[in-house]
């Protein structure tokens, strides 16, 4: 049996894309449009929010409630973690995390990120955890959080 032609319009050297054809032309940009402004963190980086989402959730905790509030003009901060005392999904031990004095940040997204950031060094910081010291077969000391 012979083998089956190809198509005359399929290409096979990786040249697919390149066309004759004009292109469109793009449209010019408003100079009126103010232009966008930049993300707070790089692409691909966590943000203190997702951060806290995973060490309240590596803790047994529920996902945290990070809200911003107006401040006269500027904006602060609040988070409340909160843990199921038991399986009755009312029964909730809660926690509020509040700067004091309160946060003076310009949007609210800032200060969510802030009021995170001040959650994270109030949750985990080895101030607050119980170190306890072991030795190791070659006497090397490990720093293990309880």
């Amino acid at each position: 049996m012979a083998p089956k032609r190809r198509p005359a319009n399929v290409v096979r050297s990786g040249n697919a894309g390149n066309s004759t054809k004009p292109k469109a032309e793009a449209e010019p940009i408003d100079p009126n449009i103010p232009p966008r402004p930049l993300p707070l963190f790089p692409a691909g980086y966590k943000t203190p929010v997702s951060v806290l989402n995973e060490k309240c959730q590596k803790a047994g905790w529920e996902r945290p409630l990070v809200d911003a509030r107006p401040n006269g003009q500027k904006w602060t901060g609040v988070v409340t973690l909160q843990k199921r005392v038991s399986k009755n999904i009312y029964e909730l031990e809660k926690v509020r995390l509040e700067p004091r004095p309160g946060l003076e940040i310009d949007t609210a997204q800032e200060a969510k990120h802030w009021a995170a950031t001040y959650a994270l060094f109030r949750v985990s910081s080895p101030s607050h955890a119980n170190p306890i010291w072991q030795a190791d077969d070659s006497s090397a000391h490990i720093y293990r959080w309880q």
